[in-house]
């Protein structure tokens, strides 16, 4: 299987370099805000026919192209591409499937708590 490109969070090629979304297109419109040193909540939910994007529980972006999931993980190594990242994760769930908006709320206020943010 073809390796997919994907990235969630900051992009510093990108003007401001926040809230990006990149799913083997760019998702994410033009323009985004200035990056910070402040932690950051991102999620990604895709149902199969839409992808939905959110910052600390806020709808960044809806999409309903670029929809194929992730076929592996590499975090801020670029995944053989040479694009490397300087970010750090303080957690990361992964769920075997969509999970609903009422889940979604729960693991949100669980690490906003936990981590202060």
């Amino acid at each position: 299987m073809a390796a997919r490109t994907q990235l969630l969070g900051w992009f510093a090629a990108v003007a401001g370099g926040m809230d990006q979304a990149y799913f083997q297109g760019w998702i994410s419109p033009t323009g985004s805000p200035a990056s910070d040193t402040q932690w950051h909540l991102y999620e990604a939910v895709g149902d199969g026919s839409t992808a939905f994007i959110y910052s600390r529980g806020a709808p960044l972006f809806t999409r309903t192209t670029y929809l194929a999931p992730p076929n592996g993980l590499a975090l801020t190594s670029g995944g053989g591409t040479g694009e490397c990242g300087d970010a750090q994760f303080a957690e990361l769930p992964v769920h075997p499937s969509a999970v609903t908006a009422c889940q979604r709320t729960t693991v949100e206020d669980c690490l906003t708590s936990k981590f202060g943010i």
